[in-house]
């Protein structure tokens, strides 16, 4: 009878370390996926920086500051 009682207390840790440990993980996912998107944040800003500065890049924004033509229209002809 106290070994029944034994089994089921250790059970119940048992179940309640598993609870911890999937809050723990979940919680670390989440860390990580915002880490990850901070840094695709930043590549694109990086990226978009990088095509304003180009030559195709200067071409279509003093093409868009003329305003005689939209952005699609810059995009194929480039």
């Amino acid at each position: 009878m106290q070994a029944r009682r034994a089994f089921r207390a250790l059970k119940g840790i048992i179940r309640l370390q598993a609870l911890i440990r999937g809050h723990l993980v979940r919680r670390q996912a989440v860390a990580t996926l915002c880490a990850l998107q901070g840094i695709v944040k930043l590549q694109a800003v990086v990226r978009g920086r990088r095509v304003r500065c180009s030559s195709i890049g200067y071409k279509i924004q003093t093409k868009l500051a003329r305003g005689n033509t939209t952005v699609t229209t810059l995009i194929l002809a480039a």
